[in-house]
């Protein structure tokens, strides 16, 4: 059974993989910006900005991964997110998406991309 640190981990690789695959260019992983840090920030094939925050199960007995982007961690994700768009000077249009990641030992189950996956009005 893996930690789940590694499991994070794959789950991200994955997750920025099949993004690539999607024409998504990687910007940056794991950004640290002083007000949080974000998983992903890439650009999508349309050249906005997108800020793609990972969840990685073992299973959904609980409800999917995304489930676990609850209100709390979106207002941290914006957070992050104008802190980054300040560093770069980056004031145009932005998306926040979720890919959902199941894996079972080890290996990629399903992968779910959920784009606009939610609309921080007025928290960035």
């Amino acid at each position: 059974m893996l930690h789940h640190l590694e499991t994070a981990r794959l789950g991200e690789n994955a997750a920025a993989a099949f993004l690539e695959e999607k024409g998504y260019r990687i910007e940056a992983r794991n950004a640290r910006t002083g007000r949080g840090e974000l998983d992903i920030v890439a650009w999508s094939p349309e050249g906005h900005l997108i800020f793609v925050e990972v969840k990685t199960r073992s299973s959904d007995g609980f409800g999917g991964p995304e489930s676990a982007v609850v209100p709390k961690k979106e207002d941290a994700i914006a957070r992050a997110a104008g802190a980054y768009m300040e560093r770069i000077g980056y004031e145009w249009i932005i998306r926040f998406d979720v890919v959902a990641v199941l894996m079972q030992d080890g290996q990629v189950k399903q992968i779910r991309h959920l784009e606009d996956a939610f609309f921080p009005m007025g928290r960035l």
